[in-house]
């Protein structure tokens, strides 16, 4: 008899429990799914140009929701030293640069340089970059990126 009793009170525990994780399981997934497209929120974007939706006047613009690539606003051309020059040295020097979030350069480690003080002007017009974040989901993130400043003698 007690064997029994206790049968009859769990089957219907384990049956609802195992329901629910079900449930919990299909409905959560599609949930976070759903946040991760490339498409705008409701009631943004598209519209006629008189409707403004429920968006603010003064409102934040649009975030493009994704991964954005950096981008190269400037880069300073590295100039020959003299003693370079007399030393007729050429070649490239290859850097590895953080372009940090917020904005600006981060650690410069040296892949291949150059004698002559090339490696240093390298370093220092690197330092100089002027660029905009990669981002992802709308927020900046910092990158490591490869430059390569070639010197020859014209």
């Amino acid at each position: 008899m007690i064997k029994r009793s206790i049968l009859y009170r769990f089957v219907p525990f384990l049956v609802t429990l195992t329901f629910g994780i079900l449930v919990g399981t299909c409905f959560g997934g599609a949930e976070i799914a759903a946040t991760k497209t490339d498409s705008p929120p409701p009631g943004a974007g598209s519209g006629s140009a008189s409707g403004r939706g429920n968006r603010e006047p003064d409102g934040p613009a649009e975030v493009r929701i994704g991964t954005n690539k950096f981008r190269i606003i400037s880069k300073p051309k590295a100039s020959y030293t003299d003693d370079a020059r007399v030393n007729e040295t050429q070649g490239a020097v290859l850097l590895n640069v953080t372009l940090l979030a917020r904005g600006e350069i981060g650690r410069i480690n040296v892949r291949r340089g150059l004698l002559h003080g090339l490696t240093e002007q390298a370093i220092a017009h690197a330092r100089e970059i002027k660029f905009q974040p990669a981002t992802v989901d709308g927020l900046p993130v910092s990158t490591i990126v490869n430059l390569e400043y070639t010197f020859t003698i014209n």
